[in-house]
């Protein structure tokens, strides 16, 4: 089915968009709709409808960007078919920009400190993006892991400092 959206008025005070539709429908016949949705959404479902146009270069293209950003280098072929998923659901933009915040993170910049051969509690890139964890908040995105591992790793540099 082809499909056309387009945004008719955006309304403020109600946080909503109206985005206007127009499609065929089984007999041949044109229709047209238009329908409020929450005014976050409507760039990615403009997107949706009218078709996404990056060819599948450019999602790779985009992929290995953000991999490149990512702070642990492992799986790298899972790694990019897990980015190249989460670009069919998020921006570009975002998801670099949300690589980039978890890179910085007091965390895993400890994490990424230890010397090779040591273990790092850092989950690899595939895993990251396949479960969403650029969506999370700022400290299970941080962590890689649990709340509870977080905390631990906290308190163990705590300890470390107070030292003699």
């Amino acid at each position: 089915m082809n499909i056309r959206a387009w945004v008719v008025e955006i309304l403020p005070k109600e946080g909503l968009t109206l985005v206007g539709m127009e499609f065929i429908d089984d007999q041949d016949r044109p229709k047209h709709l238009m329908k409020p949705f929450p005014t976050d959404w409507v760039p990615l479902l403009i997107e949706r409808l009218n078709g996404d146009q990056r060819t599948p270069d450019e999602f790779e293209a985009q992929a290995l960007a953000i991999y490149e950003r990512y702070p642990y280098k492992k799986g790298r072929i899972p790694a990019i078919k897990a980015i190249i998923n989460a670009l069919k659901f998020r921006s570009f933009a975002y998801l670099m920009e949300m690589t980039e915040r978890y890179s910085h993170t007091e965390i895993v910049i400890e994490e990424m400190k230890k010397p090779i051969g040591q273990k790092k509690y850092l989950p690899y890139p595939a895993t990251w993006f396949n479960r969403g964890r650029y969506d999370d908040d700022d400290l299970k995105m941080a962590s890689g892991v649990s709340a509870e591992r977080a905390a631990f790793l906290r308190a163990q540099k705590d300890l470390q400092e107070r030292a003699p």
